[in-house]
């Protein structure tokens, strides 16, 4: 409690002493009922950031990884997606999902910055997706972010991974040497 002095008196946050009371080390016997009664009332953001060096963990964008997320989504949550890659364009897959869910999609590349500020030093490009179920969340980024989320929900017929049917081929990007 003394480290967190400046946290408890937020409002947004949850903060509940879990000492063993009595239990010999680890955590107290009540920490799982508290966890099982947290998970109830569902996450306000779900952050997948797991795609590095290019690598893509096909599993974590598909239909039923979706689901699962959605699952512990409350209903005005996001899930907000780290998507970069620079041989592959995600957005048909993200779009698919998005239609195939009935979710609310947004896309944003953070590409806009001077590389020669300190504070950019050693920043890359980025691409962030956005998906809700809420519809008044995509305009109000719209909005407080001058139009660059884009709500980008194009029919491009391309068909959303699934834990049995994926193929990162027709995503490929064309790269010139």
């Amino acid at each position: 409690r003394v480290r967190m002095m400046e946290t408890w008196a937020d409002e947004s946050v949850f903060i509940r002493s879990m000492a063993t009371r009595g239990a010999l080390g680890g955590l107290a016997r009540a920490t799982r009922g508290i966890v099982w009664t947290l998970d109830a009332f569902g996450f306000d953001m779900i952050i997948i950031d797991a795609f590095s060096s290019d690598a893509i963990p096909v599993h974590l964008l598909t239909v039923e990884a979706m689901q699962i997320y959605l699952q512990k989504l409350s209903e005005n949550g996001v899930i907000a997606a780290h998507v970069s890659n620079r041989y592959l364009d995600l957005q048909p897959n993200l779009q698919a999902l998005a239609r195939e869910l009935d979710l609310s999609y947004a896309y944003i590349k953070d590409e806009n910055f001077d590389q020669h500020l300190p504070e950019n030093f050693e920043r890359s490009a980025a691409d962030y997706a956005i998906f809700t179920k809420d519809r008044k969340i995509l305009p109000y980024l719209a909005a407080i972010s001058q139009g660059k989320w884009e709500n980008t929900f194009a029919d491009n017929g391309y068909k959303a991974w699934t834990d049995s049917h994926s193929s990162v081929f027709p995503l490929l990007r064309a790269h010139r040497r």
